[in-house]
This record gives structure tokens, C-alpha cells and sequence, in this order.
């Protein structure tokens, strides 16, 4: 398989893995014909080609934000384009996220390195927007995150 086919796989299913795992956590938020999927997962995951290819960092103290946005419901749902915007903060800093778009055959996803230095809680409030005439959607959450 293809290093960049491996990796849309993983993080078109690594919510619903994880999801799975954790049921009570929720990894998507729908707003009108919009679901906006997220998630977090350490850097490590990512074969070294795949890591290259799409200008990500491996490392130990390095997780990786992926949005995604599909238009529809179900198995009539497609990939959707979206301006994403975001910060992450802890009990004492706050950062703006920088997201990468990277566009594969069927998927457009959005990622932000964060950087990861003792266990902690962190808090992420991003603001997607995938129509321009609209208000952005609103998504907030936190995760314990921890440095490998």
C-alpha cells in the first residue's frame, strides 16, 4: 500500500477506532449539512514516508491535530473544502494551531503539529468554516496528552 493511501486510511478511520475505544468521547460535530471529524494522535503513528511527504515532524514531543469536513449524511456524504483556524492553550500557554490542508483523491484534511513536553490537559478551540457566506462552526474539546 501506498505510504499516502495508508495514511488517508488512518486518519479517515482512526476516529471511529478510537471512538470505538472510548465511547464517550465524541470526535465529530454536525452543524446543518456539515460534520466536522477531529482528532489527535502522536506523531509517531505516521510511517517516516508519510511523515516526509506531507512535511510533518516526528517525534517524541509532537502530536498531530487531523480535521476533516464532509457536505452530506451517510454513504451520500464527500469531502469538503473548509477554512480552519484554531488555537491550543494549557494552564499556562495558548497558541495559535497553523493547519496544513493536504488533499488526496476523495479526502482534504487539515493538520496541526502540537507540541507535547510533560503530561497535561489540553484545550482546543477551533473555528472551521466551510462555506464563506456563513458563520464558522464552533468546536471545542480537550485531551490529556502525554509525551512518548
Amino acid at each position: 500500500m501506498q505510504p499516502r493511501r495508508f495514511f488517508l486510511y488512518f486518519l479517515v478511520f482512526l476516529p471511529a477506532l478510537a471512538n470505538t475505544a472510548l465511547s464517550q468521547d465524541k470526535f465529530e460535530q454536525r452543524s446543518g449539512e456539515y460534520t466536522v471529524y477531529y482528532s489527535l494522535f502522536p506523531s509517531s503513528f505516521l510511517l517516516p514516508e508519510v511523515a516526509e511527504s506531507t512535511g510533518i515532524t516526528r517525534a517524541r514531543d509532537r502530536a498531530i491535530l487531523n480535521v476533516s469536513v464532509r457536505r452530506g449524511e451517510g454513504g451520500d456524504s464527500r469531502e469538503q473544502s473548509a477554512l480552519v483556524r484554531g488555537t491550543s492553550s494549557d494552564l499556562i500557554h495558548s497558541r495559535e494551531l497553523e493547519f496544513k490542508e493536504i488533499r488526496e483523491q476523495g479526502a482534504i484534511y487539515y493538520l496541526a503539529e502540537i507540541r507535547v513536553s510533560s503530561q497535561a490537559k489540553v484545550y482546543f478551540d477551533l473555528q472551521v468554516a466551510p462555506d464563506p457566506n456563513k458563520p464558522a462552526i464552533e468546536v471545542r474539546f480537550n485531551r490529556e496528552v502525554y509525551p512518548e
